[in-house]
């Protein structure tokens, strides 16, 4: 007897073969837009959610990774230099998070 896997009907944000790579400049590009746009009247997560909901032919684990540059960026907010790009903030809070998660204990500003 054939086994017949499951998979929900819904399930379309993986993109189809031949379409565009997803890159870690594309991460940075809508997470940086996300940030861009929200403001006191419009919360980043509420930002965010529209954004993503908006590409829906994209992988679960891209929208996975703008969402953790997102939140990593306010998480480490304070520690970032406001004279950079928001590109190179980004980056810098994506570094302190990893650092974050392989030196908890020893972790220092």
């Amino acid at each position: 007897m054939r086994e017949i896997k499951y998979q929900p009907a819904s399930y379309s944000a993986r993109p189809e073969p031949g379409e565009p790579f997803e890159s870690r400049a594309q991460v940075m590009a809508i997470a940086a837009g996300v940030i861009s746009q929200a403001d006191a009247s419009h919360p980043a997560d509420s930002v965010l959610r529209h954004d993503l909901t908006n590409r829906r032919r994209v992988s679960p684990e891209f929208r996975t990774e703008v969402t953790g540059v997102v939140f990593a960026f306010y998480r480490w907010f304070g520690w970032l230099n406001p004279q950079q790009s928001i590109v190179a903030r980004l980056e810098h809070a994506q570094q302190l998070q990893e650092r974050f998660f392989r030196q908890t204990i020893r972790f220092q500003r």
